[in-house]
């Protein structure tokens, strides 16, 4: 089990550290750009489209979120937190502040990865929303076709929690359903990077199984 554990803690400060910050969450393959369609939910001001995900149980620093967009405008990304109960369940809460917007133009029916940069600080085992809106233009969210909902990469524990729409600016929610047969399958990228608390525990779970490891060929040995 120690072992198991050493390694796990090893294998994500190679994953996360080696490049400072990785992909923790989404659908969009390692770069973060693969799998738009041609198949959109479209955003306006007062219509919104969110994603729901769990984090694991470690500090992460939320860095970017790329997500496919189609049109020509600005598009706003804010971080909410989530609220349980009622239906549907969970469900964007408050806006925790964090947002970024982002101006953009495609070809028509040609999706593009758009980054928002976030920089925001993520509790462990919690429920987050990431809302999108539209500010000016034309904005239409890319499925991806290839997945039925965003998971977990780069060693990363978070979950995928729903996927909503609201057509009155967030008083009312409901479940995002079905877009040509494609459930839950908007197009995201989540970035993340450790805080210092995660680098610390890292160390100390390392640390704490090499020792025991160390201990017990002593014991052998002895």
């Amino acid at each position: 089990m120690k072992k198991t554990l050493a390694a796990i803690v090893m294998g994500t400060v190679l994953a996360v550290g080696s490049t400072n910050a990785a992909i923790v969450f989404g659908n969009l393959g390692a770069n973060g750009t693969d799998g738009f369609d041609t198949v959109y939910r479209g955003l306006s001001t007062s219509s919104w489209t969110a994603v729901g995900f769990t984090t694991d149980s470690f500090f992460l620093g939320l860095q970017s979120v790329n997500i496919g967009l189609e049109g020509s405008g600005s598009v706003r990304l804010d971080l909410y937190t989530s609220v349980t109960g009622g239906s549907p369940s969970p469900r964007p809460g408050v806006a925790t502040g964090s947002f970024a917007t982002a101006t953009y133009a495609t070809g028509e029916d040609v999706p593009l990865s758009v980054a928002f940069n976030l920089n925001a600080a993520l509790a462990p085992n919690t429920t987050y929303f990431l809302v999108a809106s539209r500010l000016s233009g034309t904005a239409n969210w890319a499925i991806n076709q290839g997945a039925s909902s965003p998971t977990a990469q780069n060693l990363s524990s978070w979950s995928w929690a729903n996927n909503l729409t609201t057509s009155n600016s967030g008083a009312v929610w409901s479940e995002g359903g079905s877009i040509a047969g494609v459930i839950d399958s908007v197009s995201v990228s989540v970035t993340a990077i450790p805080e210092p608390g995660t680098w610390a525990a890292m160390a100390i779970l390392a640390g704490g199984a090499a020792f025991a490891g160390w201990r017990r060929r002593q014991q052998q040995v002895a």
